[in-house]
């Protein structure tokens, strides 16, 4: 009798057991379940900032390059032949550099095209962050033996933005017109793509 009771006793338990395993909210408690990582999305670097700040600022509006004088010989001055070019940049939102390296050249009728004056120099402009930026150049143009006047004559300008001694941006305009806002213009406001040297009187 004792022995029946007993072998009873140990065929409910191993009925539980096996109700245990089978039941999934018994499942459920004795394995938690597993833990999802939501990994945060990173956003570009420095690097890649400093470089969308720079492309940017290549195509702005605020990037220019102009003739502001354009002095013929007269007879107050037969011997001027002055060609202003100012330029202004824009800052990158990060400090940099900021420089300019001015250049001219003169209409070759024979070639048709520009050809170089052999005349440039370079600009800093210091530390720049923010804002615009302006500069430039009065060269005194030397006619070439090979050519007669007129001469038309334009400037170029090359920008450079650098960061920690790294040139981070470089982009080179042709001087255009009709700008505002520009620096040391005779007369005031006077802004050309190109300027026309003519010759001096009696000459």
């Amino acid at each position: 009798m004792f022995l029946a009771v007993r072998s009873r006793l140990v065929y409910i338990a191993l009925l539980a057991a096996v109700a245990a395993i089978s039941v999934p909210g018994v499942q459920a408690a004795t394995n938690p379940p597993e833990t999802t990582h939501h990994h945060k999305k990173k956003g570009p670097t420095k690097a890649q900032k400093i470089k969308a700040a720079v492309a940017a600022a290549e195509r702005s509006p605020d990037l220019w390059a102009t003739a502001n004088k354009c002095e013929s010989p007269s007879l107050d001055d037969p011997t001027a032949d002055l060609v202003g070019i100012r330029a202004q940049m824009p800052g990158l939102g990060y400090p940099a550099t900021l420089s300019m390296m001015f250049s001219v050249s003169y209409w070759n009728r024979t070639d048709n095209m520009f050809e170089p004056a052999n005349s440039s120099q370079n600009v800093s402009l210091g530390m720049g962050t923010r804002g615009v930026h302006q500069g430039g150049v009065d060269f005194h143009f030397s006619p070439p033996a090979s050519d007669a006047p007129p001469f038309v004559v334009r400037g170029t300008v090359t920008f450079e933005w650098t960061i920690a001694g790294k040139v981070v941006g470089k982009v080179t305009r042709n001087t255009g017109h009709g700008y505002a806002g520009v620096g040391f213009s005779v007369p005031a406001g006077y802004s050309a793509g190109t300027c026309t040297l003519t010759v001096p009187p009696g000459g």
